[in-house]
């Protein structure tokens, strides 16, 4: 057994920059770099207001998202779905998908990514 969490894994310094990710902040909390795990990715992620995840899909991984903290509008091929906190969301490989905060407050979420180790094997395609 291994605990990670915010405080014991640094930020990933390239996100807030990242085309389709800018100002956000992400931990990549469990994988196979960090815990050893082959069969899944979790990461810890704020999204300030205004922020935004665009548009995308993974073609090699399902997505489990889930709101803790805040709200916003989880973003689908056919328009935003409203998310509260607590709401989860369960994306399939190769569906069309993303997140904007379109609130206030900064929202806190957590994802996970099913069948991977590292999160570049998920796959990452632009619509």
């Amino acid at each position: 057994m291994k605990i990670v969490s915010r405080q014991t894994v640094a930020e990933d310094p390239e996100i807030p920059t990242r085309p389709g990710w800018e100002g956000m902040h992400l931990w990549w909390l469990i994988g196979r770099g960090s815990v050893g795990s082959e069969r899944g990715v979790v990461c810890s992620t704020d999204f300030p207001p205004n922020k935004a995840h665009a548009l995308h899909l993974h073609p090699n991984a399902d997505e489990i998202f889930i709101v803790i903290k805040g709200g916003g509008s989880h973003l689908t091929a056919d328009g935003p779905v409203p998310m509260e906190e607590g709401d989860v969301v369960f994306v399939p490989a190769g569906e069309l998908h993303g997140f904007h905060n379109d609130r206030d407050e900064t929202c806190s979420a957590i994802a996970f990514y099913g069948g991977i180790g590292e999160y570049e094997e998920a796959g990452y395609v632009e619509p």
